[in-house]
């Protein structure tokens, strides 16, 4: 197989790698993993004015930039007219439509992941190294 056979296979199989990515984040109907409704439920918590999540079996951090991503989705509705107060907000998540909601915080937890990733790995060289 040439170099540039198996370049263009390489090319071929990450364009289907993404693809399945996107396609199952975005346009899959949305399927829930029943730990994942909590990353709605828990920051919209936050919209009663208590910042203390109450909770601590789960990682707070991803709580709180979920609950800012949130305040940012619910400053730009009502930008753009939905005019909702904070509380009819997280009604509407926490019971009509969390799923609209994950979408976003699915998306918030892959780049977590990947900065844990690469700072353990960063971490574990610089602690095997010899100084």
């Amino acid at each position: 197989m040439s170099k540039r056979t198996w370049l263009i296979a390489l090319a071929a199989l990450m364009a289907l790698a993404v693809g399945l990515r996107l396609w199952g984040t975005i346009l899959a109907p949305v399927m829930r993993h029943p730990d994942e409704i909590f990353m709605v439920v828990f920051p919209l918590e936050f919209f009663s004015g208590d910042l203390n999540p109450h909770r601590f079996y789960y990682p707070t951090l991803h709580f709180y930039l979920l609950g800012l991503v949130y305040g940012v989705c619910f400053v730009l509705q009502n930008i753009f007219g939905a005019g909702w107060s904070r509380v009819e907000f997280a009604a509407y998540y926490i019971f009509w439509d969390p799923d609209a909601l994950l979408v976003w915080a699915r998306r918030l937890a892959w780049p977590l992941l990947r900065a844990r990733w690469l700072l353990s790995g960063y971490w574990r060289g610089a602690c095997t190294v010899p100084v």
